[in-house]
Formats: C-alpha cells, sequence, structure tokens
C-alpha cells in the first residue's frame, strides 16, 4: 500500500517546487508516498472544453492502478479540518489498497469522473493556483501523517 499524490500542471515555479520538495522529504522519510506530474493539454481558441477535460483525465487515468482508492482534489469536495484529514488518511491505509490524490487540470474533470472518485476533498472554497493547491497539499498531508504518528509538528 502506498499514497500517490499526481497533479497536472506546466513546469512549476522555483519558489512551488521548493516548498513542495521540503514537504516531500518530510513526508517520504516516513511514508511510501510518491508524487508525479502530468503536463496538461495544449489548448486552443477553438478547443472543446469538455474534450480537453476527457484527454487530461486519460493521461492521469494511465498513471492510477487498478484497484486503487481515488482521492480528487476539488474546491466543491468536502473540507476537513487537520484531524478530519488525519483520520480519513488512518481509513484509507487500513484498505490495504494503494491511493491516489489526483489535482486535474485547470478545467477539472467530467462529472462521470467525479462520479468515480471515492472522495473528493476540497482544500479551499476559494480558487488555488494549482502551484499552491500542491503545496497546501502537501503540507496537510505531512500534518495527517504527524497526528497519526504523535508527532509534536501538530499543535492545538
Amino acid at each position: 500500500m502506498r499514497f500517490n499524490f499526481l497533479y497536472m500542471s506546466e513546469r512549476p515555479r522555483p519558489w512551488a517546487e521548493e516548498a513542495a520538495e521540503f514537504y516531500m522529504k518530510r513526508i517520504t522519510a516516513q511514508v511510501k508516498f510518491s508524487e508525479t506530474r502530468v503536463s496538461p493539454q495544449k489548448r486552443t481558441k477553438n478547443s472543446v472544453i469538455d474534450v480537453v477535460r476527457a484527454e487530461e483525465w486519460g493521461k492521469l487515468e494511465e498513471k492510477i492502478s487498478s484497484g486503487a482508492l481515488l482521492v480528487l482534489l476539488d474546491e466543491r469536495g468536502q473540507q476537513l479540518d487537520s484531524k478530519g484529514l488525519s483520520s480519513k488518511v488512518e481509513s484509507w491505509q487500513l484498505t490495504g489498497r494503494d491511493v491516489y490524490f489526483v489535482i486535474a487540470g485547470a478545467d477539472g474533470v467530467n462529472q462521470e469522473v467525479r462520479n468515480k472518485a471515492d472522495f473528493l476533498l476540497g482544500l479551499s472554497r476559494m480558487t488555488l493556483p494549482h502551484e499552491l493547491a500542491r503545496v497546501l497539499f502537501l503540507e496537510q498531508f505531512y500534518r495527517a501523517w504527524t497526528i497519526l504518528n504523535n508527532h509534536p509538528y501538530h499543535r492545538v
């Protein structure tokens, strides 16, 4: 069982890469966790959004192992506090299935994909740029993991 994070993004800016690497080092020192960036489809003024969404989802889906638990990060998803996320992480871990956390492309995913997800996780009601959402998610996953392991990183 391992945790996987897929995110769709153009080449990350240095500030985001540095922040993400900071949390990735902390996470991977304690848990089987991988992170994969997937490039979005090129858009033109004639692009059809539903077609772009489907193409981008196809690129993400090919990286998800069969039988895995799918958690889509979506601004309309359920918002949890840090302890709530730690409880979810623990319950997902207990399933023994690989878990994939996914940030899709700028236009999100089609409703059919949202319906397939095991859980929709909202980081904020506000729309966040992908780079910031990536860093925020990694920090919150790390925090959730430290809560589960009684590490003093999370203080109430």
